[in-house]
């Protein structure tokens, strides 16, 4: 007789929407004139080159920068950093100080506005907490939250980072589960604040996604050697058609790029301390499936798909293949919940019923599957015969 499994509640969260506020309007403060008029060299003319700048501007602790940029009008000044990571910090304003008309030289064979501008900064709670670990600086008065985690980080740091010899994969993924394990997603923090951010993420402990994103960067910056980067673009549910703001990670493991959202792998609410690794170690195309970024950012994923699935022995190329990790996992054990991930045809309720005889005490299954074009992460939780009495 087939027994009948029941479907999870869907796994995903609620995105929280990333708005990067502050920029402010431009101000016209018409200054002196250059002496020498701008040349293509010293004009940016991309808006990705420009931010790229900037974040090295604010990694370094400058609070701002002149430059000049061509075509941009004041409209668009206010929106420069809209795709902009803002980990280290963030143009709170934009102010024109001298502007050349029709400078065909810095775009040859088009008539163009170049602008002399100066954006100011607002360093981050990241960039005070990173000076202080690795570089013993003091962090200026006015910076509680940034003091408070630097005090706590520590601690923190030695809960993870049990085993001094682990690699960086060892170590980026000991980071991921103990911000999905702690962390509670909360969408009615403000977004506005520090409680969506690492302060939200390392002392309040409910946040959002920015929170996972920046906690994620900010242990493996001062504690490790691991290559990484926030990233902030768009994501959707499954079978939505709407985009909202969201931030998640790239990092550099085992000498290549892949992509972690944490934010996605901590189910709402955080039950029972759920930790799940749908989205750690996804490349590029797959992230694509409901993620996307502006381009030129970040470098290219092109590692294997679900690399944690790989790495973890827990990758089906088929389903004879799906079968035999599933009865080796259930074979002298009980695991309170198993995700696989596997080639081919989405499972169903009919060809997952080999499991009640992979360990006859599973009395319920309560099963769901997630799909990335031909690649499926099914997320299984039983429940075991001496459990079901006991809850009678």
């Amino acid at each position: 007789m087939k027994k009948s499994i029941r479907i999870l509640p869907v796994l995903f969260i609620a995105l929280a929407v990333l708005t990067f506020s502050g920029c402010g309007a431009v101000s016209h403060l018409l200054q002196t004139a250059f002496t020498d008029m701008p040349t293509a060299d010293n004009t940016y003319t991309s808006v990705t080159t420009l931010n790229l700048e900037m974040i090295q501007a604010m990694q370094k602790g400058e609070t701002r920068m002149t430059f000049n940029i061509a075509d941009a009008d004041e409209a668009e000044l206010t929106h420069l950093a809209d795709d902009m990571p803002t980990f280290w910090g963030k143009p709170s304003t934009f102010t024109i100080n001298n502007e050349f008309k029709n400078m065909d030289k810095i775009e040859p064979g088009k008539q163009v506005t170049v602008r002399n501008v100066t954006a100011k900064f607002d360093l981050s709670n990241n960039y005070y907490v990173y000076q202080s670990i690795k570089n013993s600086v003091a962090i200026p008065d006015g910076h509680a939250h940034a003091a408070e985690i630097a005090k706590a980080l520590p601690d923190i740091a030695k809960a993870i980072f049990t085993d001094p010899a682990a690699d960086d994969y060892t170590k980026a993924l000991a980071v991921h589960d103990w911000l999905v394990a702690n962390i509670t997603y909360d969408d009615n923090v403000s977004n506005l604040d520090d409680s969506n951010g690492s302060y939200g993420g390392l002392i309040t402990k409910k946040t959002m996604c920015r929170g996972y994103a920046e906690s994620f960067c900010l242990l493996l910056y001062c504690y490790t050697n691991v290559e990484t980067y926030m990233m902030v673009g768009d994501a959707r549910q499954d079978n939505s058609s709407s985009w909202i703001g969201h931030a998640w990670n790239i990092a550099k493991l085992d000498g290549k790029w892949m992509q972690i959202d944490a934010t996605f792998d901590d189910p709402l609410g955080n039950p029972d301390g759920v930790v799940l690794h749908t989205y750690f170690g996804q490349s590029d195309a797959l992230m694509k499936s409901n993620h996307r970024w502006a381009d030129g950012y970040y470098p290219a994923t092109t590692t294997e798909d679900f690399y944690y699935f790989k790495k973890a022995g827990l990758y089906a190329a088929d389903y004879a293949r799906f079968q035999d990790i599933a009865r080796a996992q259930f074979k002298d054990a009980e695991p309170a919940r198993l995700q696989i991930a596997g080639v081919g045809a989405p499972l169903t309720e009919d060809n997952i019923q080999f499991l009640f005889k992979a360990n006859k005490k599973i009395s319920e299954l309560y099963w769901s599957e997630q799909v990335f074009g031909d690649v499926h992460v099914s997320t299984i939780e039983p429940k075991y015969a001496d459990e079901t009495q006991k809850a009678a």
